[in-house]
């Protein structure tokens, strides 16, 4: 499947950062995800993916591919896995299309989390929660934000907008 992520894009400790990374690559492996730490170099692709990784709950991705006529499509996957172990096989597999107004709404929403200036980690963690990890591609640029249990701000609201948009039924959000 390619490099997922960049080098040392979680932690200046590389075996830290290479935690995360097999963590997460696992993931969104088992959920037939392509890296779009590579797809950034189609400057045509305008994408973005969120990750939750809840300690105890099915791990879920939602991925959005913006249109140039402003729409999009919406893709939403859960496993049978646990995101604070093991992936599982895909048992959920949506994709379906978003309106203009939909996609304006999330995007404002990334825009007033400043999105693509935000610090991809903040090393914050705790002993159970969830990771909250959101990818975009756009114009050829990369980047990844990871948060371990926004408890409230904009970029927790742009993640949940995009839980909403793919009708997945969640049991708790954390």
């Amino acid at each position: 499947m390619g490099q997922y992520f960049p080098d040392k894009a979680f932690h200046e400790i590389q075996e830290m950062h290479d935690f995360k990374e097999i963590w997460y690559s696992s993931h969104l492996e088992s959920m037939n995800e392509p890296s779009f730490f590579e797809l950034r170099q189609d400057r045509k692709i305008h994408s973005y993916r969120f990750l939750w990784l809840r300690s105890f709950h099915k791990p879920i991705c939602v991925c959005t591919e913006i249109i140039s006529d402003g729409s999009a499509w919406l893709a939403s996957k859960m496993t049978k896995g646990i995101g604070g172990s093991g992936p599982g096989e895909i048992f959920i597999d949506v994709t379906y299309p978003l309106s203009k107004n939909k996609v304006t709404t999330f995007l404002s929403r990334l825009e007033k989390a400043d999105f693509w200036n935000m610090a991809t980690n903040e090393n914050l963690k705790g002993l159970d929660g969830a990771q909250w990890i959101i990818e975009g591609v756009k114009n050829g640029k990369y980047h990844i934000v990871d948060r371990w249990s926004p408890e409230d701000g904009p970029f927790r609201e742009a993640a949940l907008y995009l839980i909403k948009l793919s009708k997945l039924k969640t049991d708790e959000i954390y």
